[in-house]
C-alpha cells in the first residue's frame, strides 16, 4: 500500500542519499499528498509497579495532575501489584 502510494507521487529511491533522509522525505511527501493519509500514532505507556495498589493509584493521580496521562486503556489493581496502560 505504501509502496504503491510512493509510486503514485513519483518518489524514487536514490543510492547517494541515506535511508533515513529518504524515509523522512517520503513521509513528508505522503503527508502533503492526497494519495494516502498519514498521522502520528499515540504513544502507549505501560506502568507496572510492585509497590501495591495504593502506591499505583498515587502515581496515577500525579500523572493526571501533571497532565501527562491521556486515555487509560487498562488498569489492573491488586494488593501487591499495579499495572496501567
Amino acid at each position: 500500500m505504501i509502496q504503491k502510494a510512493l509510486e503514485e507521487i513519483g518518489f524514487s529511491v536514490r543510492t547517494d542519499k541515506s535511508a533515513k533522509s529518504q524515509a523522512l522525505e517520503a513521509i513528508r511527501k505522503l503527508q502533503d499528498g492526497t494519495v494516502i493519509k498519514l498521522q502520528r500514532a499515540k504513544m502507549r505507556l505501560r506502568i507496572t509497579t510492585s509497590a501495591g495498589g495504593k502506591e499505583g493509584k498515587r502515581l496515577r493521580e500525579k500523572l493526571v495532575e501533571a497532565k501527562e496521562l491521556g486515555e487509560i486503556l487498562e488498569e489492573d489493581i491488586s494488593d501487591k501489584d499495579y499495572e496501567l496502560v
